[in-house]
């Protein structure tokens, strides 16, 4: 029996969305102040371009452990007459907003897109997502409607899938608006999803013109290899209070990811923990953009817990940072079975999509599977028809998967989906083990999967070196894969 999320942003998160709020509100203009300081880093001169701020939507974050219906207490509130009545208020840990920034300069429009997050328990803002890109002419948001709607009408078995994105226009946060008529998309499913694309940065040598600031581009001498990390930097330990290794740990972190330097990475286990994190804050989402400068990144929380009643709003989720822009990003919710004791927490698959040199759009899906075999090979199932919806575009699958390579949900991704795990195909007589760091390496779970393809190959990947025990950054080894991208201006 599948888990009804229609009423759902992610676990324990009632759906309550606000589209296109009043600008005059003054937490709407909080937002786009803080929104126009974040932008402001990223780009050369920014007081002299022109620019257009706009909130898209606010997301009030109810809390539902039914998913049927918002927990509410009961409030007395007096009326016209002076008299208390009772009234049903729903259960708030605090509101996202999700908004747009146009920048005109040279003739070019720039596009940035943020999520902020605000808690009951902080009067400032969070940034949980900032990508940004050069507008074109090639809607890319139009085109992954296209393809979503059209997947959707001839594949009446993906009716279980939900697919959101802070992205959307419309209340539901679905990259399709429940009324729209199917016959107004003009553009086929198969000529969608098969041609090459239309990069927004035609060849190498125009790449750099991609980045607010030249500096992040000019950087690199080589755009025809790239690199992506896979980490799960362990949720557990950020209280203080319990352990006075999570600074520690968390500039461990910092030093690998500097160290290794990757063009992309993604994250497992990324939380915000209200009101603990001590001097780093609640949002470990903070830590890891000072640490990464340049990069793009979203964040989407995929469960909130229970524990928020107790000791703050806490909620867990996965995170992609890129080097690369993204030009857009949703999420898929996945299958979870309620009364499995194995299964307590909500899963997601995230997906941003990249825009690689020379052959434009690449797809990352970033995903952590759960304890539980049955959710894991029903979340593998939607996974795969999540990713067929994007034809022959490149596919870079990865994360903790929480299975060894000889389960069916891994099985059903290589046997079946047809994917490649790029670290059996790289070191076939090698281990491989990514956890236990804080035990004894005795397990691969953790993966990067490719997408058959004549534009992008794999060349190279390995288990990043730590300490381990109580030494370790995290209880799992980061891996990290070289690809190589095949392109004649390469």
């Amino acid at each position: 029996m599948h888990y009804d999320y229609s009423h759902l942003l992610y676990g324990n998160i009632w759906k309550h969305v606000v589209f296109e709020p009043s600008m005059n509100a003054e937490d709407q203009k909080q937002a786009i102040k803080v929104s126009l300081n974040l932008v402001s880093k990223s780009m050369i001169k920014f007081e002299s371009h022109n620019f257009s701020a706009r909130c898209l939507t606010k997301v009030d974050l109810w809390f539902s452990d039914s998913g049927y219906t918002p927990l509410v207490y009961t409030k007395l509130v007096a009326n016209n007459k002076g008299y208390e009545l009772p009234i049903s208020v729903p259960v708030s840990f605090g509101t996202n907003y999700n908004l747009e920034i146009r920048i005109t300069f040279n003739e070019t429009e720039h596009l940035h897109f943020v999520t902020l997050t605000r808690s009951l328990e902080h009067e400032h803002f969070f940034v949980y997502s900032h990508s940004n890109y050069r507008a074109s002419k090639h809607d890319v948001a139009m085109e992954m409607r296209n393809r979503y709607e059209h997947f959707f009408q001839f594949n009446r078995r993906a009716v279980n899938l939900t697919i959101l994105s802070s992205l959307s226009n419309n209340k539901q946060l679905s990259p399709l608006h429940p009324n729209q008529d199917i016959a107004s998309f003009v553009v086929t499913f198969d000529k969608c999803a098969g041609e090459k694309g239309v990069p927004i940065s035609e060849t190498c040598s125009q790449f750099k013109q991609h980045f607010d600031n030249e500096s992040q581009a000019s950087n690199r001498t080589r755009w025809n290899t790239f690199t992506v990390m896979t980490y799960n930097i362990w949720n557990f330990n950020t209280y203080l209070g319990e352990s006075v290794h999570y600074p520690t740990r968390m500039e461990a972190i910092g030093k690998l990811l500097k160290k290794n330097n990757p063009d992309i990475v993604a994250f497992q286990e990324v939380r915000f923990e209200s009101p603990l994190g001590g001097s780093l804050g609640p949002s470990q989402m903070d830590y890891l953009i000072s640490q990464m400068p340049g990069y793009q990144f979203v964040y989407q929380p995929a469960q909130l817990h229970k524990s928020s009643f107790d000791q703050g709003r806490t909620e867990e989720g996965v995170a992609i940072f890129s080097k690369f822009p993204i030009i857009h990003h949703d999420y898929l919710l996945l299958f979870r079975n309620r009364s499995n004791t194995a299964d307590l927490h909500q899963r997601v698959c995230l997906h941003v999509v990249v825009d690689l040199p020379c052959i434009g759009k690449a797809h990352i899906f970033n995903t952590h599977l759960s304890l539980s075999h049955e959710a894991r090979e029903e979340s593998v199932k939607q996974i795969i028809q999540f990713i067929s919806v994007h034809g022959k575009d490149p596919v870079i699958l990865v994360g903790d998967l929480n299975a060894t390579p000889e389960e069916k949900a891994i099985r059903l991704l290589t046997e079946v989906a047809g994917f490649t795990d790029v670290w059996t195909l790289l070191q076939p007589s090698v281990e491989g083990y990514t956890f236990s760091a804080i035990e004894e390496l005795t397990k691969r779970i953790d993966y990067i999967f490719l997408k058959k393809s004549d534009q992008v190959t794999a060349e190279n990947i390995e288990v990043l070196q730590d300490n381990t025990r109580s030494s370790a950054a995290s209880d799992h080894r980061a891996v990290q894969a070289s690809f190589r991208i095949h392109c004649s201006d390469c």
